[in-house]
């Protein structure tokens, strides 16, 4: 984590810390409105400090390497095909539907 984010993350920490004691200012019936312009531009300063500065990818875990590996393997070769069995009766019924297909086919 960069610096430059650590530094943003903190300052947004401590402007919702002042926009909060403005809140309680407020209540108290004496608004510090200091604290709110305050709270408000450390805030944004806060965000735009974590926006431009984004948290760098991980590094590879090398804990799961060799599954790793194995996976990519499995991945890169052609999975077989499954083949349909189908039972003897079923077989018999779609034979004897296509016969009858024919016999229509040759009567018309």
């Amino acid at each position: 984590m960069s610096y430059k984010r650590r530094i943003g993350q903190f300052l947004i920490a401590l402007g919702i810390f002042l926009v909060a004691l403005f809140v309680f200012s407020d209540i108290s019936q004496l608004p510090e409105y200091g604290l709110l312009g305050g709270g408000t531009l450390v805030t944004i300063a806060g965000f735009l400090l974590v926006i431009t500065h984004p948290k760098p990818p991980p590094e590879p875990n090398p804990r799961f390497r060799l599954l790793k590996k194995l996976r990519e393997k499995s991945k890169k070769e052609p999975k077989p095909q499954r083949v349909e069995r189908r039972s003897q009766s079923r077989q018999k019924e779609e034979e004897k539907r296509e016969e009858k297909a024919k016999k229509e086919g040759q009567s018309q």
